[in-house]
């Protein structure tokens, strides 16, 4: 049987059915975009916190590394090692990389080369994927030897950019991202890191990079003055201040003799007519004695000098904390104890200050103490006409105490 329709019965118009449609999209099109977008947020969220615990993960190998590298070098200089004894993927590793970025001829031109990270780290390709994801990311490392550090204190920023290059030994995983020094044209430059007031106050300058090993941990101290004592062969002493706040007499109007003979010298230290030293945080003065040039000679075990049985005589006028560093060479020839027999070093606080002044010896510090890292991560698959998105960038120091072996 066929049903007809009845003449109050009426079905969507065409212009009804666009409406309908019109409506509809109106609504699942936000829903749907909604869903597009959370599920883009939740993917790049995803890769920042896997790009982050590579960083991470990557930053702490690179220390374990660098530790490794000083005490091998350490080993070496001190003819520790046999060299010809090593393998050659060591002898290859110690002269091609370690050599270069740790304590250079030329720092400008020996430590900023560029390696890639699995040979840095001694890694297989496969090994570096497997750890690192290197097949989506691309990670992009440099080091500065605290010395060489482009740190601009006035905008507490680092800018990694070509003249910054010029001092870094540039680590990288994938070729198409990396840095280098004549590219200037390069559209990865510049990025740019912000520096805390903790790297800030450790590293603010070349001469006061050890003081983040040195100070003592338990109090609040700030550095207002470093003055070095260079002793020659032959018994000359030059003087050098880094901040002028702090003074020491000239030894040549203190000499200490014995019998009308020079036996050493004494060294008054003062503050200058005008200067003015806040009381808080504790101020600290560090004077650095070299004695290296009046011991053995490492290579020849030669003695040095005939000057033996000297004094050195220290004397606080200041309210300011001193801290005497009587820097000796470390040598296995020469027993260490043996210095404070050849030559004496002593200090003295007037009785009216508060202050004190203590001696501490320690063995010489190489410059390779101290570096600042910077961590670059990038996507290998970025957006048509972008090269490398940046998906984490991370930085941070490296410390080593050459004076106890130990990473800080």
């Amino acid at each position: 049987m066929v049903k007809t329709l009845n003449k109050n019965q009426k079905g969507l118009t065409f212009a009804e059915v666009v409406i309908c449609i019109f409506i509809v999209a109106l609504v699942v099109g936000p829903i749907t975009a909604s869903f597009s977008s959370s599920t883009k947020d939740r993917v790049s969220a995803e890769r920042i916190n896997e790009a982050t615990v590579n960083a991470e993960k990557l930053t702490e190998e690179i220390k374990n590394e660098l530790t490794t590298d000083i005490i091998e070098k350490q080993r070496r200089d001190g003819n520790q090692v046999e060299i010809n004894a090593l393998s050659t993927e060591d002898k290859n590793h110690y002269d091609n990389i370690v050599n270069k970025y740790l304590n250079p001829t030329n720092p400008i031109i020996d430590r900023a080369f560029t390696e890639t990270l699995s040979d840095y780290l001694r890694h297989t390709e496969a090994e570096l994927n497997q750890a690192y994801n290197t097949d989506q990311y691309a990670y992009e490392v440099l080091l500065w030897n605290i010395n060489d550090a482009p740190i601009d204190a006035t905008t507490k920023t680092l800018t990694v950019n070509t003249a910054a290059l010029s001092t870094a030994t540039k680590l990288y995983t994938s070729p198409s991202y990396k840095f280098n020094v004549g590219d200037y044209t390069n559209p990865n430059l510049p990025v740019t890191f912000n520096i805390s007031d903790e790297i800030l106050k450790a590293f603010k300058d070349a001469e006061e990079r050890y003081i983040v090993n040195l100070l003592p941990a338990d109090k609040n101290y700030e550095v207002v003055d470093i003055n070095k004592i260079d002793i020659s062969e032959s018994m000359a002493v030059t003087k050098t201040s880094k901040h002028s706040k702090i003074e020491l007499s000239d030894p040549s109007t203190s000499e200490i003799t014995v019998k009308g003979v020079c036996k050493g010298y004494r060294f008054d230290i003062s503050k200058p007519t005008g200067v003015t030293i806040n009381a808080t945080p504790t101020p600290l003065s560090i004077i650095e004695v070299d004695l290296t040039k009046l011991l053995r000679n490492k290579d020849t075990l030669a003695i040095t000098t005939t000057y033996d049985e000297y004094t050195f005589k220290f004397v606080n006028h200041t309210d300011v904390d001193q801290i005497i560093r009587i820097k000796r060479t470390e040598t296995t020839a020469e027993d260490l104890s043996a210095v404070d027999k050849r030559y004496n070093v002593i200090a003295e606080t007037i009785p009216t200050s508060t202050a004190k002044t203590t001696i501490e010896r320690i063995n010489e510090i190489e410059p390779y103490d101290n570096f600042i890292m910077a961590v670059i991560v990038r996507e290998t698959a970025p957006v048509t006409g972008k090269k490398g998105k940046v998906v984490k960038k991370m930085l941070d120091i490296y410390s080593y105490d050459v004076t106890t072996h130990e990473r800080r």
